[in-house]
């Protein structure tokens, strides 16, 4: 276990809606303004000077005014592939948010114009993004804890943050435990993820981080793991055992279950899950708009 110092790269970023939409401002003769944080931030001004490039003005983290130029060809590239996000640096170069890692392969994935991202691994979206915002999904989840001002909070899977994020400006005083950094070199890049830097991160496995945590140390935690088939391990009963120990008397625990259609040995996964969480003396209400168990620590544990 080891502390993780989170550090945004605070770079411009774009993606292929935005390229799309650029390229219908030019042909229109009217592009004034780009955003180039993924609807984080208010859009920058621009123009397309006599070179066919678009010149837009972006302020760098140390408060200084900096002219980028994007080519049209460029554009025209990246507005192929809507979904995909690039890094913009100084020199105008672009970096796709997407490569090949540890027999891995991640990637950024806009999924609105204007809205938070989520991050896929090896073609797995890790937010739910049909019909809702990886934001607001994470906003679903958080709310079941009911987070006061003050309260300890454990963030297992911390990904790109957004429950983290939202857990400590509720006033929670947050934990989060990612395994993977390859995640969260990739959130350092997402001006979504940028709060990030505030957050308690404990770098490794959360099977094994916790079982390191005192008894009755914390007032909310959620689990927000990958899908069952993937982190397996965090939906077991030795896992629950240890979340059960750690949470506090009359604390909540969420944790999420999404509604896989697969089954384990002929058994609903869902079901087991609450099965198992029951097993440990959980008191559970599952959440269908949150899509997982709200579960309760008795005030009187057994």
């Amino acid at each position: 276990m080891e502390n993780y110092s989170f550090i945004p790269k605070k770079l411009p970023v774009i993606s292929g809606y935005d390229a799309v939409n650029i390229l219908r401002e030019i042909d229109n003769g009217v592009l004034k303004s780009v955003n180039l944080s993924l609807g984080k931030y208010e859009k920058v001004p621009a123009s397309v000077n006599d070179s066919e490039k678009i010149v837009l003005e972006w302020v760098n983290e140390k408060g200084k005014p900096l002219l980028l130029e994007l080519e049209i060809e460029q554009l025209k590239a990246i507005s192929r592939k809507e979904y995909r996000v690039y890094a913009i640096y100084p020199d105008g170069s672009l970096m796709h948010l997407g490569y090949f890692i540890d027999n891995n392969y991640y990637q950024l994935i806009a999924v609105d114009p204007y809205k938070a991202p989520t991050i896929e691994i090896n073609g797995i979206r890790m937010h739910k993004t049909k019909g809702v915002s990886p934001l607001d999904n994470a906003k679903q989840k958080v709310r079941r804890l009911r987070i006061r001002q003050g309260m300890k909070v454990l963030d297992i899977c911390t990904g790109l943050g957004y429950t983290a994020i939202l857990a400590s400006n509720l006033g929670g005083h947050v934990t989060s435990i990612e395994k993977d950094i390859n995640v969260l070199k990739m959130a350092e890049f997402n001006p979504w993820s940028e709060e990030l830097s505030s957050v308690k991160i404990l770098l490794g496995d959360a099977t094994e981080i916790i079982k390191e945590i005192e008894d009755n140390s914390y007032e909310r935690i959620m689990n927000d793991p990958p899908r069952f088939s993937v982190a397996g391990e965090l939906y077991s009963l030795e896992f629950f055992r240890e979340v059960y120990r750690v949470l506090k008397p009359g604390g909540i625990f969420f944790q999420y279950t999404g509604f896989p259609q697969e089954k384990y040995r002929g058994k609903s996964i869902v079901k087991g899950i609450g099965e198992r969480l029951r097993a440990v003396g959980f008191i559970t209400r599952f959440d269908a708009t949150a899509e997982g168990f709200i579960c309760r620590k008795p005030k009187l544990s057994r």
